[in-house]
């Protein structure tokens, strides 16, 4: 996701194997693999935005400044947590890519429901 957002946003590619070497060497990551996202922000080389607040129009603002928001959601609605990317809106529904799928999902595909919100640029 955080390639991706990057890639998109920057209109430099970005790729997730760079970005896992970088992250692992610099500790970015915790012992069980998970992102620290103020540790990511003091490489100093992204801006990094995790936000309290959880609402549509917060998610539509970040797009609007050609930020894609990096959202956690639940796997079919009711699984386990995950972090797909809102790439874009259509027709009233966030379009999201999501890294376990190939093509473009839909947010109402994890229940319409978002539990975290954060940016990376």
């Amino acid at each position: 996701c955080i390639a991706s957002a990057l890639s998109m946003g920057r209109g430099e590619e970005e790729t997730p194997e760079t970005l896992n070497g970088k992250f692992s060497s610099e500790g970015v990551y915790d012992a069980e693999g998970n992102i620290q996202w103020g540790k990511l922000r003091e490489l100093g080389d992204y801006q990094v935005d995790v936000y309290q607040e959880i609402s549509a129009e917060l998610v539509d603002a970040c797009l609007a400044e050609g930020k894609y928001p990096i959202v956690r959601v639940r796997v079919n609605g009711i699984g386990n947590f995950h972090f797909v990317l809102v790439a874009g809106a259509e027709n009233g529904e966030y379009l999201c890519m999501d890294p376990l799928q190939d093509g473009i999902m839909q947010l109402r595909d994890y229940g319409s429901r978002i539990y975290g919100i954060r940016c990376v640029y």
